[in-house]
């Protein structure tokens, strides 16, 4: 498909240079052939750039969306042992701590997400479970950081544990940059 404002551009520059100039009629038949010939040949190239344009164009659209769960994992280790200045020894016993919690927090935020679902279809007492289930998780959510932040201060310094809850959102916020062609390494 053709974006609008291409799509108008070569309509526009195509009535433009088929619009009769006020030839004479004494300049003969071989040279309004030729005329027509090199008009043909502008536009055969016109179409012809349009169409690598459009293909270019729908190979970049069509970018995995998917990213490798192991090379996310991988670049999330070493943006926050970076960050936090983990040491060998600390990250030893950080890590499994961590992706515990982190598991735990996505399967609670996910299920977030799903009470936000449909909700245009669904009657005001459904409403109203779902309002008390999601404070419900809410509060999961809280004791769980709770429990991660009373593991994790055995191994890392308070101003790490406060420095990692940044951090979580200057990875996504780099990734998503990264995946947009903003440049930046997570």
């Amino acid at each position: 498909m053709i974006p609008p404002s291409l799509h108008s551009l070569l309509i526009r520059y195509v009535a433009g240079k088929t619009q009769t100039h006020g030839w004479r009629k004494k300049s003969g038949r071989k040279e309004i052939k030729k005329l027509n010939e090199t008009k043909m040949k502008k536009i055969k190239s016109i179409l012809i750039t349009l169409i690598l344009l459009l293909l270019t164009w729908e190979s970049f659209a069509q970018r995995p969306s998917q990213i490798d769960p192991e090379k996310l994992q991988a670049a999330r280790i070493a943006f926050i042992t970076t960050r936090i200045d983990l040491k060998p020894e600390q990250a030893e016993k950080f890590w499994p701590i961590f992706n515990e919690y982190n598991d735990k927090r996505e399967a609670t935020m996910r299920e977030i997400a799903e009470l936000n679902r449909n909700t245009e279809s669904i009657s005001e007492e459904q409403a109203k479970d779902r309002i008390k289930r999601r404070f419900e998780l809410q509060q999961v959510l809280l004791s769980e950081e709770q429990a991660f932040v009373q593991k994790a201060s055995g191994v890392l310094s308070a101003k790490q544990i406060l420095m990692l809850n940044n951090l979580a959102r200057d990875f996504t916020r780099q990734l998503y940059q990264r995946q947009r062609g903003g440049g930046g390494r997570p």
